[in-house]
């Protein structure tokens, strides 16, 4: 199973490199960022960097790609996230998300799949999402999120996503961010989460980190 995993995260990341070579004539937004973050949960911290690649492109075609490494407590982690996603008529389509850590020597993964979509409604970029996981029917994701652009300079974004885990309690994750423009394509990402599993438990974070659209 394990290195089924890792052919199809390798398929993935592939697809991706060359999907985005290919679109990049007809994108209509590609983004990289590097992020500092900070977590709090159960009573530890976690420090963190993540390098994140977004892409959306003319055709209906999207992808994200997150490559990250943290601490907890003297434990590491590193991992990597890849999503893609096809919107037929800009509108809705399928969603495919694999993400992969090891932890301590010890190797995770998700396969998951659903279906997007998202419009603009008054100013509003509105999405939504439903993801389960190809091994598991207990574990699924749904999500609802917005983005609205403040100023030329300034946009904000939010997310609400209910998580279900076969092994784990169920959580709400509210995630709140805001991008500004510093010079040219510079960019400065400011984010916060706050997240409540079933029972009580909280978890806590802030990140910042500086980007570039391309």
């Amino acid at each position: 199973m394990k290195s089924v995993s890792k052919l199809i995260m390798l398929i993935a990341l592939g697809a991706t490199a060359l999907t985005s070579l290919a679109g990049t004539v007809s994108a209509q937004e590609s983004y990289a960022v590097t992020k500092y973050e900070y977590n709090r949960e159960g009573g530890e911290t976690t420090n963190g960097l993540t390098f994140g690649l977004t892409g959306r492109y003319d055709s209906g075609f999207s992808y994200d790609l997150n490559l990250l490494s943290s601490d907890t407590t003297g434990v590491g982690t590193l991992g990597a996230d890849v999503e893609l996603g096809y919107r037929f008529g800009g509108i809705a389509g399928p969603v495919a998300v694999y993400e992969t850590r090891n932890t301590g020597g010890v190797d995770a993964y998700q396969f998951l799949l659903g279906v997007e979509g998202g419009t603009s409604l008054a100013g509003f970029d509105v999405f939504g999402k439903a993801l389960a996981d190809v091994d598991t029917a207990d574990t699924y994701r749904l999500s609802v999120g917005t983005g609205y652009a403040l100023s030329q300079a300034l946009t904000l974004s939010g997310e609400l996503t209910h998580f279900a885990n076969e092994v784990s309690p169920k959580m709400n994750l509210l995630e709140v961010g805001a991008r500004y423009n510093l010079t040219g394509n510079l960019h400065a990402d400011l984010g916060a989460h706050y997240g409540r599993e079933h029972g009580g438990a909280e978890k806590t974070g802030v990140s910042v980190g500086l980007g570039f659209s391309f």
